[in-house]
């Protein structure tokens, strides 16, 4: 049995975009089906709208009540050494939109290393259903409910909201124009995983006067856009209450964009970066009601026009890099089987480059999403560490 829950916005957007987020947990030592299964049980018990079916089709999605979850999880073992595993991106990639079934998959793999057999174990849904601060949440036993989180109310001038609508039809020119021009193939992008030492981090940031946050998003950034004045950047942030009117109905997140003055020396640019983010502080209420009445906008164009919409839109933003950090990850806290886990969180955003953060004790763990320069942007990110002191690699 199911009811149906129709996209907000932000999840018409994400959903069209076939934005999907995972959480990646590479385990010390290996683990049994059992408890495996036992663990995304769990998980699903913890988080029941992981078992919503997303339908771009229906333009929701279909609440399941049955908890049935027993097909969507694998449990692969690889015994001789000289086997490779399938190619884990390839499963990823696979659809989790209008399959008649829930929106997310698991996935166990036992694969041999020079130490002994070790678990990875990957979670994915879509971007509609759960976002970075869910993932923190769920590994540290807070609930992922979203009734739970408090709505305040906001008094937005008259002429701001006018100005919205005003500026909306010529933004949404130029949007689909963009997008009609983008040239970049979403298939040549990938994920990318860094480790680097968080307390070779916080030492750095320290010398460097500035947060570790600001210092690991100068790190990833710096290299980008060479000969240009400015890296134009999205950046994500949390807060504590639902702004009436403004926010996301469902989705907790909230995007605001800057632009970060480039210098060619790392240091200038890693104070430019912070002193520009502590200026801009939370997002402005009119950033948040700017970005809903546009997917408005879109989503009531699309349904009565759809051949105005060129497929590259959903996918497609006018960003240099969206950034991401996530609150502190503690693999252990909620899940004993996950004790001592490294933990990685990325997300599939098109044609969007993006990069995503996750804080534990002694490490900070960097997913990478991006297009055919991927290789060359590891190699900066790593040049650049070594260059601050900072213990950094590629992680498998």
């Amino acid at each position: 049995m199911s009811d149906f829950s129709r996209f907000t916005g932000l999840q018409y957007y994400l959903a069209h975009a076939r934005n999907t987020v995972h959480a990646v947990l590479d385990l010390p030592g290996p683990v049994t089906e059992d408890a495996f299964r036992a663990l995304v049980g769990d998980v699903v018990e913890a988080t029941p709208h992981l078992l919503w079916r997303e339908s771009l089709r229906d333009g929701g999605h279909h609440r399941d009540t049955t908890g049935d979850w027993s097909g969507q999880y694998a449990f692969i073992s690889y015994n001789d050494a000289a086997l490779a595993p399938p190619d884990l991106a390839a499963r990823m990639a696979e659809p989790l939109h209008d399959t008649d079934r829930p929106a997310f998959r698991a996935i166990c793999q036992i694969v041999p290393t020079a130490e002994g057999p070790r678990a990875r174990i990957t979670f994915q849904t879509t971007h509609a259903l759960m976002e970075g601060g869910d993932v923190a949440d769920l590994l540290r036993g807070r609930g992922t409910e979203r009734a739970a989180r408090p709505t305040v109310s906001a008094q937005i001038p008259l002429a701001a909201r006018l100005a919205v609508w005003l500026v909306i039809p010529l933004f949404w020119i130029i949007n689909l124009t963009m997008a009609a021009l983008e040239r970049k193939d979403r298939g040549t992008f990938a994920m990318a995983r860094i480790v680097i030492s968080r307390v070779d981090l916080r030492k750095a940031a320290r010398r460097a006067g500035i947060s570790q946050r600001d210092l690991a998003f100068a790190l990833t950034t710096h290299h980008r856009k060479a000969g240009k004045k400015a890296i134009f950047a999205a950046y994500s942030n949390r807060p504590p209450a639902r702004i009436h009117l403004c926010d996301d109905e469902f989705l907790s997140v909230r995007m605001d964009e800057v632009r970060i003055p480039l210098s060619t020396d790392f240091e200038s640019y890693a104070k430019g970066l912070s002193e520009t983010l502590h200026k801009r502080g939370p997002s402005p209420m009119f950033t948040q009601m700017w970005y809903r009445r546009i997917n408005q906008v879109h989503r009531w164009l699309h349904s009565r026009a759809p051949r105005l919409y060129p497929k590259a839109l959903f996918g497609f933003a006018p960003y240099d890099v969206v950034l991401s950090l996530l609150p502190p990850v503690r693999a252990g806290q909620a899940f004993p089987l996950l004790e001592g886990a490294r933990v990685f969180t990325g997300s599939d955003t098109g044609t969007a480059e993006s990069c995503i953060f996750a804080m534990s004790k002694d490490e900070v763990t960097i997913s990478l999403w991006s297009g055919a320069d991927r290789a060359a942007n590891v190699d900066a990110i790593l040049d650049r560490a070594a260059t601050l002191g900072i213990a950094a690699e590629v992680a498998a």
